[in-house]
């Protein structure tokens, strides 16, 4: 970061989940952007990735409640808010596309930060919108 001249960006080698952990992505031979940790490939290139919640991470580098979050995690955003219970941003917008094993990701995030007193929107293209109460 600091050979772009970017003074406010902390890297943090880590994934995000609800607990510390070590999750498998499993990625396909010859795919170089996309990996998982629900589906297995036939001779897939595994990686060991750890992970911490949120509230871990932010801690870790010090970093205080903003006014804006942006969360888009490809199908971990449930596990991510659930890792996210101290730090509360006043505003948050979230990409629920990716509804898991049955659940409806966009409402199952609505409930969770209901829960932790936000004012919730939902637009029809499953973006969730949130603003502390």
């Amino acid at each position: 970061m600091r050979e772009n001249g970017l003074t406010n960006v902390t890297c943090v080698n880590k994934g995000v989940w609800d607990s510390k952990i070590e999750l498998k992505f499993n990625r396909r031979k010859g795919d170089g952007q996309s990996s998982s940790i629900e589906m297995d490939y036939d001779n897939a290139n595994i990686y060991t990735v750890p992970a911490d919640t949120l509230d871990n991470i932010f801690s870790d580098v010090s970093l205080k409640a903003k006014d804006f979050m942006i969360v888009q995690l490809n199908g971990a955003e449930i596990n991510a808010l659930r890792g996210l219970s101290t730090f509360k941003p006043k505003h948050l917008s979230i990409a629920a596309r990716y509804d898991t094993e049955g659940v409806d990701a966009a409402n199952a995030i609505k409930q969770i930060l209901e829960e932790r007193e936000y004012r919730v929107e939902i637009d029809e293209k499953d973006f969730v919108f949130a603003t502390l109460k």
